[in-house]
């Protein structure tokens, strides 16, 4: 999701939710996953159903639907701090099959790259464009990206609340 606000203090309150009751902590993680799980089936039901290119109807790692199926999406949540990043994704919507993951992101490049290109390559991305079908995580769920923050901070402060209600007894 993309940042519409820092939140600090998270883990901080994870550990005193923690120590007031530990299913607190894992109700706060439900509530969050369960906001982003419509935006998660939006992602979902706009990955194809079929092969896109006929090329990705093999056996191999990049199968389509071979593994697991090419529509698997799953929504986490981590608190933990990015190690490249000055902030992090409190809940992440992932594209978890290899194939579809690699078919959004196709073409996506600024151009100039450190890697070489191959031919191969470029035609799949030109192919993909042309269909229309490479791209489609983004688009599917940018519009429910600012209601999802919304929804996800209510509940941080409904949690922050049950903290500072017992820290000040």
């Amino acid at each position: 999701m993309a940042s519409q606000g820092d939140i600090q203090g998270l883990k901080e309150m994870q550990k005193m939710l923690a120590g007031l009751d530990k299913k607190l902590v894992s109700a706060l993680q439900r509530e969050s996953k369960a906001i982003a799980k419509p935006g998660a089936d939006q992602v979902k039901s706009a990955i194809p159903s079929v092969a896109p290119l006929s090329g990705m109807n093999n056996r191999g790692r990049l199968g389509w639907g071979i593994g697991m199926p090419a529509n698997k999406v799953t929504v986490r949540y981590s608190a933990r701090r990015s190690r490249v990043a000055s902030t992090t994704s409190l809940v992440a919507i992932r594209v978890d099959s290899p194939v579809a993951a690699m078919i959004d992101v196709a073409g996506k490049g600024k151009g100039a790259s450190t890697r070489k290109k191959s031919k191969s390559g470029d035609s799949m991305i030109v192919s993909l464009k042309s269909k229309n079908v490479n791209n489609f995580a983004w688009p599917s769920i940018e519009r429910e990206i600012p209601r999802m923050n919304a929804e996800i901070r209510l509940v941080l402060n409904k949690y922050a609340a049950i903290v500072n209600r017992e820290v000040s007894r």
